[in-house]
């Protein structure tokens, strides 16, 4: 027991260091799409069953942390989160880390970082609509990342496994 009460402690301390400490709150654009695709299926009832099966198979659990780790830190940084934005548009931010400068592209199709200075190469994570898939290409290599299948967004990890996500309309 005392061991839980220390790592919840340690969860609550690091969420709160965070949050503290990045001031990046965020639009939460991605959990707002699962919530808005829920609230269409229909009547309330039903919409009401969508979300305890939402809930329980941890798709907004899922959502939320994609958001707060990924899209929310995007936003923070660039102003703009890739998943609210319209086919076409693009933002270009600058970011600088000690004496190395870099540019950062994003449109809602690939996300771009080139350097400016130093000896980085430029990295992109780019979606390929052919294989309906998402590459993170790093000079010559590139790895698919995620896979989409219809309503199904499934997440690729280095060691063979895979997470299944359900994309809102």
């Amino acid at each position: 027991m005392k061991n839980v009460t220390k790592l919840v402690t340690v969860l609550v301390l690091a969420m709160f260091m965070m949050v503290s400490m990045f001031g990046c709150y965020g639009s939460f654009a991605l959990t707002k799409k699962v919530y808005e695709w829920n609230g269409r299926l229909g009547d309330r009832f039903m919409v009401q069953i969508a979300f305890w099966v939402l809930s329980w198979l941890p798709v907004y659990s899922a959502a939320t942390t994609i958001d707060v780790v990924i899209l929310n830190l995007i936003e923070f940084w660039t102003g703009s989160n890739p998943l609210a934005m319209n086919n076409g548009q693009e933002v270009i931010k600058y970011a600088q880390n000690g004496d190395d400068s870099y540019k950062i592209t994003i449109s809602s199709e690939q996300i771009l970082v080139e350097p400016l200075t130093g000896n980085a190469e430029s990295v992109a994570l780019s979606f390929d609509d052919a294989s309906q898939s998402w590459f993170l290409k790093s000079g010559d290599s590139q790895t698919k990342v995620a896979t989409v299948d219809g309503a199904t967004l499934n997440l690729l990890y280095p060691n063979g496994r895979s997470l299944a996500v359900s994309i809102p309309n």
